[in-house]
């Protein structure tokens, strides 16, 4: 009972420090939906699920964003929500050289 008591006391602080976190930010660069195209570039099967030793690059619309540009040294993060299962979290930051295409690996 004491460890369910701790983890879910660890739990709530987390999702508290993600809230305060997010309340700082400035609300024009925090975008809830973004234009964004799926390419398979490895397929195993013809289903839209990343299943293992397959590669999907995903391509995000910056001009849909409106007045948002990110900048050379820059951080971003996008968060991929799926209809079922886990939230997944990238953050990156733009290279020092930015072209039309950069590949942020």
């Amino acid at each position: 009972m004491f460890a369910y008591v701790v983890l879910s006391a660890g739990l709530f602080s987390s999702q508290k420090a993600k809230e305060a976190v997010n309340a700082g930010l400035d609300a024009n660069h925090l975008i809830p939906s973004v234009n964004w195209t799926l390419t398979k570039l490895t397929t195993i099967n013809g289903d839209d699920l990343l299943d293992p030793n397959e590669l999907f690059e995903i391509t995000v619309d910056m001009a849909s964003t409106g007045n948002v540009t990110i900048s050379p040294y820059q951080s971003f993060a996008l968060e991929i929500k799926p209809p079922n299962g886990p939230v997944n979290h990238v953050e990156r930051a733009v290279p020092g050289r930015v072209s039309q295409y950069v590949n942020l690996r």
